[in-house]
């Protein structure tokens, strides 16, 4: 405790107590942040830890995965969630835990996947997600935006606004999330249903090329 430093913002603490902190006891309202992008080859340490305390836990996910598990526990009941991340858990295996926690144990309000779209300069294939401490109830809907490629950041308010579109949270519970109308998405159900991926033709190799 001699070691923090309250009043200065350029120090951090070895631990963290919301009540000693903040005099905070039953959670907090709101939870904004940007976790550190930090890949899981440089964790290994921790990961012994990571797996004994998170749920959520793989093996190969990038620290960042826990930031979103830790948030939710230190908010209360019907506190929100708003986080700038990288958006690779949305899709990634090791991401899948992470996914279904989200999907079952909290309400979602809004989800901006920024795909390729540089957007930012200290972060590679941003998503911001913002989600209530909540388990969801009956048909629970969300709003969703696929950022495109060229689309100013300047005009950020107006782009998300135009590019909304409203899906269940059911939707994702099927696997990776994917963001679609609903069309579109009974669309790539019936490609599914019909067809073989060609990942899974194994005599193949696939190489992708910009």
């Amino acid at each position: 405790m001699a070691k923090w430093e309250p009043y200065n913002q350029n120090a951090s603490a070895e631990f963290f107590d919301p009540e000693w902190m903040f005099g905070v006891s039953d959670g907090f309202d709101v939870a904004i942040a940007n976790p550190l992008y930090v890949r899981q080859e440089s964790i290994k340490e921790l990961k012994p830890a990571f797996k004994e305390r998170y749920e959520c836990f793989t093996g190969t996910a990038d620290l960042y995965v826990y930031f979103y598990k830790r948030a939710i526990n230190l908010l209360k009941d019907n506190g929100v969630l708003t986080y700038i991340s990288s958006n690779k858990y949305l899709r990634a295996a090791y991401g899948e835990k992470l996914r279904q926690f989200l999907a079952n144990q909290t309400t979602i309000c809004q989800v901006i996947d920024f795909g390729d779209a540089p957007v930012f300069t200290a972060i590679a294939y941003p998503t911001i997600v913002t989600a209530m401490k909540h388990t969801p109830t009956s048909e629970p809907q969300f709003q969703a935006v696929n950022w495109e490629m060229g689309q100013p950041v300047e005009s950020f308010a107006a782009v998300v606004e135009s590019g909304r579109f409203g899906m269940a949270q059911k939707e994702l519970l099927k696997g990776d999330w994917q963001f679609a109308k609903d069309d579109a998405l009974r669309l790539m159900e019936r490609l599914r249903s019909v067809g073989t991926p060609l990942g899974d033709y194994s005599k193949w190799t696939i190489l992708l090329r910009d």
